[in-house]
């Protein structure tokens, strides 16, 4: 993954974590559907820009 893809990433999904976290239906599918990747594509991004699993990064917020 180039560095300005990976940067570009971070701030996408923090950002939808920032927006949407705090709404009762928040779940992973809707995580998913709002940075437009599979599930698993998100798990596998998600550890390799944090090191953290989705869950853990989530926790963290």
């Amino acid at each position: 993954m180039e560095v300005g893809k990976t940067t570009e990433n971070r701030k996408k999904f923090q950002k939808v974590l920032d927006e949407k976290s705090t709404e009762p239906s928040f779940n992973i599918e809707v995580f998913c559907k709002a940075v437009g990747v599979s599930r698993l594509q998100l798990h596998r991004k998600q550890k390799v820009l944090t090191g953290l699993s989705v869950t853990e990064f989530i926790r963290s917020q």
